[in-house]
């Protein structure tokens, strides 16, 4: 397929505004940017933000049930990693879907 025209980077970051207006949590837009570009990982991150950010209200929720002061609570954290091995990224996709009801 012949190009017609060179986009200038002005229409991808319009693109990216667009889809982000649409309601994605991510758009990847840019010259030789594949549908695919990262979505595993921006999809793991996401589910990964989003779990944290629930167990978060929950702690924050019983704080408040209890009465616990923040300077009191030590929260945990859970180590990231930003490059996995594919057998990683599947074993890692597979123990947060179980975690949320949705084994493969």
């Amino acid at each position: 397929m012949k190009v017609a025209r060179m986009l200038p980077p002005e229409e991808y970051d319009s693109w990216q505004e667009e889809g982000m207006a649409m309601g994605f949590k991510y758009v990847a837009s840019g010259p030789l940017v594949r549908s695919s570009y990262k979505a595993g990982e921006v999809f793991m991150e996401t589910i990964l933000k989003e779990r944290d950010a629930a167990d978060e209200r929950k702690r924050i929720d019983g704080r408040r049930e209890t009465g616990v002061r923040r300077e009191q609570h030590q929260p945990t954290a859970l180590p990231r990693s930003v490059v996995w091995s594919p057998d990683e990224a599947e074993a890692r996709a597979a123990r947060v879907l179980a975690g949320a009801g949705m084994s493969k």
